[in-house]
Parts: C-alpha cells; structure tokens; sequence
C-alpha cells in the first residue's frame, strides 16, 4: 500500500473515531439527562407523598391505610422469603422450591395460601393441581400423582404424565400413549401411527 493511501485511511479512521466517540458521549449525557428528570420526577412524587403524611398527633386516614399496606406486603414478602420459586395457585395450592438441606437441588413441593408448607418438599418435578390430583416425579423420571394431601394416587410408574381434566388424563409409558382415569386404569390406547 503506498504511502498516500495509508494517509488517507488513517484521517479516515481518526474521523470515524471522533464521530462515534462524540455520538456516544451524546447518548450517555441524554440518558443521563433523561434519568436525573425521571429521578427528580419521582422526588417530587415522593415529596407529595410525604406532605401527605399526619403530622404528629393528627389523624389521617388515608395515611393510616397507605401504613397498613406497606406493613401488610412486608409480612407477605416476609412469608414467602424461604422459597426460590413460586407458581400461581391452583385448587388452593401453589407449587413452589426451596434449597433442601442434604440435596444438591432444589426441591419443590405445595404451599397454601397462607405461604405454609402444605405438601413435603421432595420432589424434583412438579405440576399443578388439576381436578385434584397433580403429577409429580421424586427423581425427575418417573411420574405419578398425588391428592391434596400429597399421597400417591397413582404411582411413579409413568415416562409422561398430563394434567387431569374431567376425570381423564393423557400419559406416556415406553413408547405408548394412553388415556387413563383417575385410578389409573386405562380406558383408551392411543393409536401409534
């Protein structure tokens, strides 16, 4: 490459560089901008807030209801601090995990609505409540169901297990599908085609 043509490259890079470093210099101060208005947004909301606050002695209401909140979803957060996972609820019970003292994973069982520990924490898989029963696996291979009081109703017998509904569920063992009631007795053999 000659001499002229490495010149040229070089002020071409040098002006290249200039423009993006003063495109993103640019976009930093307008984030910067645009995060210090959004942060004095919220101060004044916060300031608003406060002046809504009781004085001290005086009786406010609203102020009472807005403590009340605060302090009620402090205890629901503090309810359900030791779970690492919670799904929504589903015949009154909400899967969730937790750390298992003595596993190497997480372990998932039920909880309530009041976030107590319904149903033991020893599965490695678990579905919600459907119709019922719920399938479960205790070693993530094989696949049964339980009541709500977490005793098998059909045993860890299944390769797949779908959710029950009126009264039916679709299950896998080997290679073959089955339709099956809720005691576990087969009423349809799908077909393999």
């Amino acid at each position: 490459m000659n001499r002229k043509l490495k010149q040229k490259l070089f002020i071409l890079f040098v002006i290249v560089s200039a423009i993006t470093l003063i495109v993103v210099a640019w976009n930093v101060a307008w984030w910067q901008g645009l995060a210090k208005a959004n942060n004095q947004m919220q101060s004044v909301e916060v300031e608003e807030a406060l002046g809504k606050q009781p004085k001290q002695g005086e009786n406010n209401e609203q102020a009472d209801m807005i403590n009340k909140t605060i302090q009620e979803v402090a205890k629901e957060q503090e309810r359900y601090d030791e779970y690492t996972f919670i799904g929504s609820f589903h015949e009154g019970l909400a899967r969730a995990s937790k750390e298992v003292e003595g596993s190497l994973w997480r372990k998932y069982g039920y909880i309530d609505t009041e976030g107590k520990e319904v149903i033991a924490f020893k599965y490695e898989w678990v579905n919600n409540f459907s119709d019922g029963l719920a399938s479960v696996s205790e070693d993530g291979e094989k696949y049964g169901y339980i009541d709500h009081q977490g005793n098998w109703v059909i045993e860890p017998i299944l390769d797949c297990a779908r959710d029950f509904e009126q009264g039916e569920a679709r299950v896998q063992v080997g290679i073959n599908w089955y339709i099956i009631d809720k005691e576990g007795n087969i009423l349809e053999e799908e077909s393999k085609s």
